[in-house]
C-alpha cells in the first residue's frame, strides 16, 4: 500500500444527552468521560455488573452535555438496553442512531480530512489509521478503495477483537487485551469495575488470552480447533486469507505460551500453525 485507502461501513450509534449525561456515563463506562474535550474520542468498555463484556465502543464528547457512542453494526441495541437498565431518576436520554464510518488505512491516512463529527485514530498496530464517523461520510478524491476483506486482514494482524467474534458475553476484558486502551483506573467507580480491578491487581493473569494464529498453506473455517501440546487450547474466531495461508484470532489457553507452534484441526483438514502474541502485548 503506497497511499491511503478507505471503505465506508455501517456503524451503530447511541446518543446520550441531557444535564446528567456526563455523570451517568461516568458511572457506566470504564473511561473517564468528564475530562473529554469537545470533539475528543476514547475507547471504552461497557460491562455487566459481573464484569463480563457488553460492548467495546468509542465515546465522543460533542459538547453541551451531548455524547456519541459508536460501535460495530448490529450491537447498538444491546448498548441501549444495558444503559436503559440503569437510567433511573436520571435527567438524560439514550437514543439509537444509524452511523457510517470511513475507515482509512495506510500511509497518509492521518492527512485525510472530512467534516465528520468523529475523527479518531483507532490504534491499529503497524498501520497508519483514522476512523471518520458521522451519519453520512464520503471517500475524498485521491483516496483509493479498500476492500472489506483487506480491512479484516489488517484488523486480525493488529490483534483487534471484533464484536460477535472475539467479544462475546462470556469473555472478560483482560482476555481480549482491551484494558490498557479502554480503562481509566483513576476515574472512580463504574458498573463492572470490581472484576477488572481485581484481575489488574493480580497482574492481569487470566486462563486464556487473545492471540494471533498464523496457519500454513490452508484457510480453515471459523470454529476450527487449535491444539497445542496435544490438548485443545482454543477456537478460531476470525479468519482471513493471507499470502502464506491464513491468519486468525483466537482466545488461547495459557498452557500455550506464545510464541509457540500448534496445529489447527477442522472437519476435513488440519494444518500447522504458529501462535503469536498480539502486537504490543505479551
Amino acid at each position: 500500500m503506497t497511499g491511503p485507502a478507505a471503505i465506508a461501513i455501517g456503524r451503530d450509534g447511541v446518543v446520550v444527552s441531557g444535564p446528567d449525561a456526563g455523570s451517568f456515563l461516568q458511572g457506566q463506562l470504564s473511561q473517564n468521560v468528564l475530562d473529554l474535550a469537545p470533539g475528543e474520542s476514547r475507547w471504552s468498555l461497557l460491562l455487566e455488573p459481573t464484569g463480563k463484556m457488553v460492548a467495546w465502543l468509542r465515546v465522543t464528547f460533542r459538547g453541551d452535555d451531548d455524547y456519541l457512542l459508536d460501535l460495530e453494526e448490529g450491537h447498538g441495541p444491546s448498548v441501549v438496553e444495558r444503559l436503559g437498565r440503569f437510567l433511573i431518576r436520571i435527567e438524560c436520554t439514550v437514543e439509537p442512531v444509524d452511523l457510517r464510518m470511513l475507515a482509512v488505512r495506510g500511509p497518509g491516512a492521518h492527512e485525510v480530512t472530512t467534516d465528520a463529527t468523529v475523527r479518531h485514530d483507532p490504534g491499529w498496530s503497524g498501520i497508519e489509521a483514522i476512523d471518520l464517523v458521522d451519519t453520512a461520510v464520503e471517500r475524498p478524491a485521491g483516496v483509493a478503495d479498500l476492500a472489506a476483506d483487506e480491512l479484516d486482514l489488517m484488523r486480525i494482524r493488529s490483534g483487534i477483537p471484533a464484536m460477535g467474534r472475539e467479544i462475546t458475553a462470556d469473555v472478560i476484558p483482560a482476555e481480549l487485551g482491551l484494558v490498557g486502551r479502554s480503562v481509566d483506573f483513576d476515574k472512580g467507580c463504574y458498573t463492572g469495575q470490581e472484576l477488572v480491578a481485581r484481575i489488574d491487581s493480580r497482574g492481569g493473569n487470566v486462563p486464556r488470552r487473545i492471540r494471533v494464529v498464523e496457519i500454513d498453506g490452508a484457510v480453515p473455517p471459523v470454529g476450527a480447533a487449535l491444539f497445542g501440546e496435544g490438548d485443545e487450547s482454543g477456537t478460531l474466531s476470525s479468519v482471513s486469507r493471507s499470502p502464506d495461508g491464513a491468519i486468525a484470532l483466537a482466545l488461547v489457553h495459557r498452557r500455550i505460551e506464545a510464541p509457540a507452534d500448534a496445529v489447527v484441526r477442522w472437519a476435513d483438514g488440519e494444518a500447522a500453525a504458529h501462535v503469536r502474541p498480539v502486537p504490543g502485548a505479551g
